[in-house]
């Protein structure tokens, strides 16, 4: 998607409609309806939508232990094919609070499965860095036009996939996106959740190449390493592992790095994605 196609979706979860909650106890948490534009073009549900969903969900979570700015670090997510779901809830709780660092395990459940069935839908972990100060880039951009993190946008069903909206494209053997404003976070750097969206999105590009059919991201395992603030975001993918990719039962583990060019290729993160045929 062109940068300015979507001027009304100012920030990425706002057009997830991801809403921050607390249940009666306090705890935090964050729930999200799951639409066209939470899907792939192959129809499964988005990892890096749902790894959006934890991201802000723990960010909360962190935020309450009150240890300063922080930004996140380290990602990890698996998710099993979702079924029949209509929406989800991600439900942090602090494994280990730091002076430098904050980890979160992340269930991410459907809430509208019946007692009887397992709630349980995806798991991740999540890290936050700790930052010296007052956070450098991380600061909030007082010219940007963004609303605060409890503002709530109303959502309604897009006619767009994860494909469209990210925009991942092929350049000679690489996968470039563009720094839209809609994949920023509040503070004007690529969201977290944004990165994952490359780093899958570049991995489903990468795997319907050697052969994957209808490939469907199912693990992702993301280490942030610096903000991206110019773009594009251009990313590189080897093959780590192969399954027979061209069976039914097809599997590929794939290497994403990425780089910010416009920082003068500026290393921001690394991903292993696992890959599946759909």
């Amino acid at each position: 998607m062109p940068a300015d196609a979507a001027p009304a979706l100012v920030h990425l979860r706002h057009h997830l409609g991801v809403r921050l909650e607390r249940d009666p106890e306090g705890r935090p948490a964050a729930a999200m309806p799951l639409l066209s534009q939470h899907r792939t073009r192959h129809g499964a549900v988005s990892a890096g939508a749902v790894a959006t969903l934890v991201d802000v969900a723990s960010g909360q979570s962190s935020g309450d232990q009150g240890v300063g700015p922080a930004v996140t670090s380290h990602l990890a997510l698996r998710l099993p094919p979702l079924g029949d779901c209509r929406r989800l809830r991600a439900c942090p709780s602090v494994a280990r609070a730091g002076r430098t660092s904050v980890v979160n395990v992340v269930e991410v459940i459907d809430p509208d499965r019946s007692a009887s069935a397992t709630a349980t839908v995806a798991v991740a972990t999540v890290t936050f860095t700790v930052l010296p100060g007052r956070g450098g880039s991380h600061i909030p951009d007082p010219t940007l036009d963004i609303p605060s993190l409890w503002t709530n946008a109303d959502q309604v069903a897009r006619d767009m996939t994860t494909d469209d909206f990210v925009g991942v494209r092929r350049r000679d053997r690489r996968f470039l996106m563009d720094l839209a404003g809609h994949l920023r976070n509040l503070n004007g750097v690529l969201h977290g959740g944004g990165l994952v969206l490359f780093a899958e999105h570049a991995a489903l590009l990468a795997a319907a190449d050697r052969g994957v059919r209808r490939p469907v991201v199912d693990e992702i395992d993301v280490h942030f390493l610096a903000p991206a603030t110019i773009g594009p975001v251009v990313g590189t993918t080897s093959v780590v592992g192969d399954h027979e990719p061209r069976s039914a039962r097809g599997r590929l583990t794939l290497l994403v790095e990425a780089v910010d060019e416009g920082q003068d290729d500026r290393r921001v993160g690394v991903a292993l994605v696992g890959v599946a045929a759909g």
